[in-house]
Formats: C-alpha cells, structure tokens, sequence
C-alpha cells in the first residue's frame, strides 16, 4: 500500500512503509530504499539521505549478526 501511495506521490506512503518496516525487519532495507528514492523526487535530499544511512545500518548490523552466528 505505501509504495502503491508514493508512486501516486502521496507522501503518506511513508508512513505505511514504516508501519511495515516495524513489523518485520527483513523489509527494512527494501522500505528505506523505496522512501529514499521518493524524496529524492521531491527534491528532499537531506531527508533521504537519512533513509539511505538507515539502510546501510540496518545491512551492517545484519552482515554482523549473521557473522556471529
């Protein structure tokens, strides 16, 4: 539904990513890239520049949790 939403340029999609984002982590990566993308779009590059850091966080304490294992 949010990546639905943001293709239609509502931003209300984000929220409903992060619903989804906070449910299961595996989306995490996925979610931030889509949000990403959107504000670029929109011409807000310190906002998803944010959502660009989250992911690569997210794929680095994954990448350390795997090795871990």
């Amino acid at each position: 539904m949010g990546e639905i939403l943001l293709k239609k340029q509502d931003a209300i999609g984000i929220e409903y990513i992060e619903k989804a984002m906070a449910k299961d982590p595996n989306s995490v990566i996925e979610g931030c890239e889509v949000i990403y993308f959107f504000l670029q779009q929109q011409g807000k590059t310190v906002e998803a520049q944010l959502y660009l850091q989250r992911a690569e966080q997210h794929y680095e304490f994954s990448s350390s949790k795997i090795a871990r294992s």
